[in-house]
């Protein structure tokens, strides 16, 4: 990313002015129409001059900024191999707008149609719980909120992020993928009965079809529904799937960890259902049906009359992860594989759960 330089200069007749250098994620030219768009923010006054139905994003991801201020952002772009000036509001991306519509030479010149007419604006990654994550801004590369890299977001305003070459899916928000995506490389995955894979030294971190092509039963014309079904590895510890759903270890690589803890996998969370665990992960804790069983497997733990990862049950990082699921548990009425539970018993393990704090 290119090194940004920012001046500021301010007088008492002039609105204060930011020129900033660098290559955006948005390009803009001065000219005739920066001119234009100067005049008219010099006669912007309050917020009553602003039409109606602001938005400033989901309630889970609200934009960031302050809005309604007078003057102006300059910021110099790459454009075709050549640096532009760009004028935009010094209110740049604090609600909900198509700041780039009419704006960015490729906008009017009709190459980039696809993202002008979208809505952006900056938000805090620390206070967006959507699906889509935000990603760091490249107009103001060397500007930060709360001592992070400025984040936007097309997702927030109900927009489509089409300027972004790559946008990496990672799961459900309150189940994220882990692990380093874009990772040069490969890994060898050794399966049951002998076979052999070569997948991406990011294998699991993002929500892909890993398998597709790469396993050796996911060749031919009619492969199983398994071989083309998302999936990513996840913290065990901070995932909260709908229902009784919960993570697996992986068998792929048994014997990688995560900040101490075994790897686990799930489909779930990238929107997929898991048909693979119950027939090509015969040792999966949750395919364990009685306590004897589940006690034979030394990274499996029985809670709650279920078979589950070790970590789901025992370890200091998961309790909280724990008593949410048995909350979900009491609260439906239903035990795990679809086993009904009594209310009497459902309160004595939510009562268990919470004493294990």
């Amino acid at each position: 990313m290119q090194t940004m330089k920012l001046l500021i200069t301010a007088s008492a007749a002039v609105p204060a002015v930011a020129v900033v250098k660098g290559t955006g994620h948005h390009v803009a030219s001065v000219g005739h129409h920066a001119l234009l768009k100067r005049a008219k923010l010099a006669t912007r006054t309050s917020s009553v001059d602003r039409p109606s139905g602001v938005h400033y994003g989901d309630s889970v991801c609200p934009c960031i900024g302050f809005d309604n201020l007078q003057g102006e952002t300059m910021v110099q772009l790459d454009h075709h191999g050549q640096m532009e000036d760009v004028s935009f509001p010094a209110d740049l991306g604090a609600r909900c707008e198509a700041w780039d519509e009419d704006t960015a030479p490729a906008c009017k010149d009709g190459e980039e149609a696809g993202y002008c007419s979208q809505k952006w604006c900056y938000v805090d990654p620390c206070r967006c719980d959507i699906d889509i994550l935000p990603k760091v801004s490249v107009y103001n590369s060397e500007a930060t909120y709360r001592g992070k890299p400025l984040f936007f977001s097309y997702a927030t305003c109900g927009g489509k992020d089409q300027f972004t070459k790559k946008v990496p899916q990672l799961g459900n928000p309150k189940c994220r993928c882990i692990g380093f995506d874009g990772v040069s490389g490969s890994t060898e995955i050794t399966f049951m009965g002998g076979g052999k894979g070569e997948y991406p030294a990011d294998l699991g971190a993002t929500c892909q079809s890993w398998d597709k092509s790469r396993h050796p039963d996911c060749g031919g014309d009619q492969p199983e529904a398994w071989c083309k079904a998302n999936w990513c590895y996840v913290d065990p510890c901070e995932c909260d799937l709908p229902g009784d759903l919960v993570p697996k270890i992986s068998a792929y690589l048994p014997d990688a960890t995560f900040t101490g803890k075994n790897l686990y996998y799930s489909y779930e969370t990238c929107g997929s259902a898991d048909t693979w665990t119950t027939k090509y992960n015969v040792d999966a804790c949750v395919n364990q049906d009685t306590e004897n069983e589940c006690a034979q497997h030394s990274r499996c733990a029985w809670n709650n009359n279920r078979c589950l990862g070790i970590e789901l049950v025992n370890h200091p990082l998961c309790k909280q992860a724990k008593k949410e699921f048995v909350n979900k548990l009491f609260q439906s009425g239903t035990a795990a594989l679809g086993v009904f539970v009594p209310t009497v018993l459902l309160t004595v393990m939510l009562m268990a759960s919470a004493g294990d704090a």
